[in-house]
């Protein structure tokens, strides 16, 4: 029976646990973004949900657009002015064909 080198041994250990940890963490990176999405998708749908059953008086579009703006950067904000590429108009009207009525 040869011998065995211990170092070489926990090393050996040492790199199956980063592999088994690397693997880890890649899959819970990937249910985090996963949940995100699960996350977006919902509020989609259930604004979706209340447009499509005119429950919108609750809504305030134009604060709700300038929250987007500025959490996405396309607000200015030290004057808390749109960019002349994000206004209320460009990011909203031109989804949809028909402004619904608010």
């Amino acid at each position: 029976m040869p011998n065995r080198d211990p170092s070489v041994d926990a090393h050996r250990r040492l790199i199956g646990d980063v592999f088994l940890l690397r693997s880890q963490v890649q899959d819970i990176m990937a249910r985090r973004d996963l949940l995100g999405q699960q996350v977006k998708a919902s509020a989609r749908w259930e604004l979706m949900k209340e447009w499509l059953e005119n429950r919108v008086e609750h809504w305030n579009p134009e604060e709700e657009c300038r929250h987007h703006l500025f959490l996405s950067g396309g607000i200015n904000h030290k004057s808390g002015s749109f960019s002349q590429a994000a206004t209320p108009r460009s990011v909203v009207g031109s989804r949809f064909p028909e402004e619904p009525s608010f």
